[in-house]
């Protein structure tokens, strides 16, 4: 997909913030548009907890969201997979 302009990122994120308020709603959603919502959050989040420098933790989160959203099995993102600041109790 091509951006022309603002216009088209706006789409995307609105079908995607759409899909991310039905599921928290329970109302019918798109389960592979918000699994794959949910994980690059997922690694965005750890982006933001490994950063060593702060003033670098939104970009750090920023690109770890978009790499995933576009391939949540990308190498580059690999150091989070690994990492364990950040772990959900079990």
């Amino acid at each position: 997909m091509t951006f022309s302009n603002i216009t088209d990122v706006e789409i995307v994120a609105k079908k995607m913030l759409k899909e991310h308020d039905n599921f928290m709603s329970g109302w019918p959603y798109d389960k592979e548009v918000c699994d794959r919502l949910i994980t690059a959050a997922s690694f965005g989040a750890q982006a933001f907890a490994v950063c060593p420098i702060p003033d670098a933790r939104p970009s750090a989160m920023l690109r770890a969201l978009l790499l995933a959203l576009v391939d949540p099995t990308h190498r580059e993102l690999d150091y989070l997979r690994k990492s364990n600041m950040v772990r959900v109790a079990e």
